[in-house]
């Protein structure tokens, strides 16, 4: 079954305005509003992954995710969290949210996969050449998706030693992230290739 995602982006310098907001009430509406459009659950993310972006501290993060998160999971509506910093994943894990949406591939902190594991929450695993800050800055591959399945592979294998279960694993190639646009679409015409990782 496919499922659908509706992106709620809480941070002023993501790259599509069309899913930001800028208070809590903009962000429950807008929430309420994709689900009853058919998402079946929404990703929310509160630092910008664009190219040129920088990170923003802790503390910020959870300044904007919290007030946000804490009334969508008290609605029951199924969460998922974009965040590669552990300690903002306990927390918005302790809340109630069930998958973490981490663009490091949980390869930046040892300690994320654990944190997933404990919680018995779900993973999204994507692949990123570089930082959002320096990602588009000529990205190359000798094999694309040779280099990115071996990516996965690594990925993988941190969420199993972790105690993540496979079925709580799902992989992400990254469209736009460190690719260009003729990367972007080989990619697309090849992902039943990454069903090797099955």
């Amino acid at each position: 079954k496919v499922l659908v995602a509706g992106i709620i982006n809480l941070s002023p310098e993501s790259f599509y305005d069309g899913s930001r907001c800028d208070t809590v009430s903009s962000a429950l509406k807008k929430a309420e509003q994709m689900m009853a459009d058919g998402a079946d659950f929404l990703d929310v993310g509160a630092e910008s992954s664009r190219p040129s972006s920088r990170s923003i501290t802790f503390d910020a993060e959870l300044e904007r995710l919290l007030p946000v998160v804490g009334q969508l999971c008290k609605s029951g509506i199924p969460l998922s969290v974009d965040t590669y910093k552990p300690a903002v994943a306990e927390s918005v894990l302790d809340l109630g949210v069930g998958l973490i949406n981490d663009i490091t591939g949980l390869q930046q902190d040892g300690a994320m996969a654990g944190i997933i594991a404990r919680f018995k929450a779900g993973v999204v695993i994507m692949h990123m050449q570089g930082t959002p800050e320096t990602m588009q800055v000529n990205p190359h591959y000798d094999d694309l998706v040779g280099e990115i399945t071996q990516f996965f592979k690594k990925s993988i294998s941190v969420a199993e030693i972790a105690g993540i279960a496979s079925d709580r694993m799902i992989i992400d190639p990254g469209l736009g992230f460190g690719k260009t646009v003729e990367h972007n679409l080989v990619l697309l015409n090849c992902l039943d290739q990454f069903k090797v990782l099955h």
